[in-house]
C-alpha cells in the first residue's frame, strides 16, 4: 500500500486547520505508521437461506440488513424482476456487517433456479463462510505531529484503505460518485483542540475487495488516531487522560472522559508491570471512552479490567445497553489481539476459528459500563464501543511495558495470557 499515498489515490482532504507545514517544523517532530489487516465477520451462525423458484416467481427466506437489495440481487441472478421476488426477513444469529453482502443470496437463487418448484435450503460450512466472506478493509495510517512547550502543536493524518462502503454499493449496482465517507470516520471527527490539524483519506485499488465490518472505518482509524494522540501526549510529558480532557473541545465529551476516569479511579501511572491506557472515539454519532488495565506477566499480557463510558443519549433498555457495550469491547479487543486474514493464490488462508481466534473466555476481563444521558436523543450502541478498544489496549501495553504496538493483530509482537 506504499504507492497508495499519492495524489491519484487521494479521495478527499477532510480537515485542514491552521498551517500544518509550518507548524511541523517547530518543536519536536514525531512520525508513526500504523496498520490494520483484513479480518473476517464470522458470526456463530454461518450464512444460510431457503428459497423456491417457479416459472414466474421466487420466494426467499434469509436474514439480511437491506431487504430491498435482496430482492434486486436475487432477481438479477436468475433473470427476473425485483417485484417477482418475495422476501421473508428472518431473525439471524449475528452479522457484524456480514449480512449486508449477498454471497448466500446469489448462491441460493441460482441453485433454486436450477431446481424450479423444489424448495432449496443452503447452509455454508464454517470453511465455506470464511472462503466467501468479504473482509474488513485493509488500512494503513501515516501520522506526523509536533509537540512544543508541553502542548501538541500539529497533527498530519493520512489514511489509505480499501473503501468498504463504496465497494458494497458497487456490488449493489449503486456506484457512488463521492469519496467513501467511512474512511474519514475517526479522522475528521477528532475533537481535540490541536491548532494545526490536517486529515486526508486515500482509496486503495487493485487488492481484495472489502465491505462493512462492525464500526466500519472507525475500527481502523480509531486505533490509528488514538494511538498517535497517545504518542504525542507522552512526548509532551502529559498525563494521557488529563491531556485528553484538557484538549477536548466539546463539553459533554469532556464530561465523558472525566466519567471514565472516575470509574477507573485514574491517578496516573501504576508501575510494577501494570499499565492503563485510555482512548476516546466518536462513531455513528455516539462517543465512547474506554480505559483498559493490563498486567505484564512472565507469560505475556493479561487484560485485567475495562471501564467504558458512552454518551448514548437516552438508554431505552439498560440490560441490552450493557450487553451491547460489553460485547463490542470483547469484539474489539479480541480482533485487535488475535485476528488477521491473509491471501495466497486469490484465496483466504484462514478457514476456521483456530486460525482466526477472537478473545477466549479465560482472557475476558471484567467490563464496567456506564451510559451518559445528556439528551433525549436515542442513539445507537452496537458499533461505537468497538473503535476505542484496540487503542486503549495498545496504550495500556505501552504504559506497562514501554513498547508501542502500531499494527494489528497485536499477537505478532506480544503474547497474551
Amino acid at each position: 500500500m506504499q504507492s497508495s499515498f499519492t495524489p491519484e489515490f487521494l479521495a478527499k482532504q477532510w480537515r485542514n486547520d491552521g498551517d500544518i507545514d509550518a507548524s511541523l517544523k517547530e518543536g519536536t517532530l514525531l512520525e508513526a505508521e500504523y496498520r490494520a489487516p483484513y479480518v473476517g465477520h464470522q458470526p456463530l451462525e454461518p450464512l444460510n437461506g431457503i428459497g423456491i423458484v417457479t416459472d414466474d416467481r421466487m420466494e426467499i427466506w434469509v436474514g439480511h440488513q437491506t431487504p430491498q437489495s435482496v430482492q434486486y440481487i436475487a432477481a438479477k441472478a436468475i433473470g427476473m424482476k425485483p417485484e417477482q421476488v418475495t422476501f421473508h426477513n428472518e431473525w439471524s444469529g449475528g452479522s457484524f456487517g456480514h449480512r449486508l453482502e449477498f454471497e448466500n443470496v446469489r448462491a441460493l437463487a441460482e441453485i433454486a433456479n436450477q431446481l424450479r418448484g423444489t424448495p432449496v435450503k443452503i447452509v455454508f460450512s464454517r470453511e465455506q463462510d470464511f472462503l466467501q466472506d468479504i473482509p474488513r478493509q485493509i488500512a494503513m495510517g501515516r501520522y506526523r505531529g509536533s509537540v512544543k512547550d508541553g502542548k501538541i502543536l500539529a497533527t498530519d493524518v493520512q489514511v489509505a484503505a480499501t473503501p468498504p462502503f463504496k465497494e458494497l454499493l458497487r456490488r449493489m449496482d449503486m456506484p457512488p460518485d463521492a469519496p467513501d465517507g467511512q474512511l474519514a470516520v475517526g479522522i475528521w471527527n477528532m475533537y481535540y483542540d490541536i491548532p494545526n490539524y490536517r486529515a486526508a483519506s486515500f482509496e486503495v485499488q487493485g487488492v481484495s475487495p472489502s465491505t462493512t465490518w462492525r464500526s466500519v472505518g472507525a475500527s481502523a482509524n480509531g486505533f490509528f488516531t488514538e494511538s498517535f494522540i497517545d504518542e504525542l501526549i507522552h512526548a509532551a510529558g502529559l498525563d494521557p487522560l488529563q491531556a485528553r480532557i484538557d484538549m477536548c473541545k466539546i463539553p459533554i465529551y469532556r464530561t465523558l472522559l472525566q466519567t471514565v476516569g472516575d470509574m477507573a479511579g485514574w491517578t496516573g501511572p501504576l508501575g510494577n508491570g501494570k499499565g492503563r491506557g485510555v482512548a476516546f472515539v466518536e462513531a455513528f454519532g455516539t462517543a465512547v471512552a474506554e480505559i483498559v488495565e493490563v498486567t505484564m506477566t512472565d507469560a505475556g499480557i493479561r487484560i485485567d479490567k475495562v471501564w467504558v463510558a458512552a454518551d448514548v443519549g437516552k438508554v431505552v433498555d439498560p440490560v441490552n445497553f450493557e450487553n451491547q457495550v460489553q460485547g463490542g469491547v470483547v469484539w474489539g479487543l479480541g480482533h485487535a489481539m488475535n485476528c488477521e486474514l491473509t491471501y495466497a493464490n486469490g484465496s483466504v488462508q484462514q478457514t476456521n476459528y483456530n486460525h482466526h481466534e477472537a478473545m477466549r473466555m479465560y482472557q475476558c476481563p471484567v467490563i464496567e459500563v456506564r451510559g451518559l444521558e445528556n439528551d433525549y436523543t436515542v442513539r445507537g450502541i452496537g458499533e461505537p464501543p468497538v473503535p476505542p478498544a484496540a487503542p486503549a489496549l495498545a496504550n495500556a501495553i505501552f504504559a506497562a511495558t514501554g513498547k508501542r504496538i502500531r499494527e494489528m493483530p497485536f499477537n505478532k509482537f506480544i503474547d497474551f495470557v
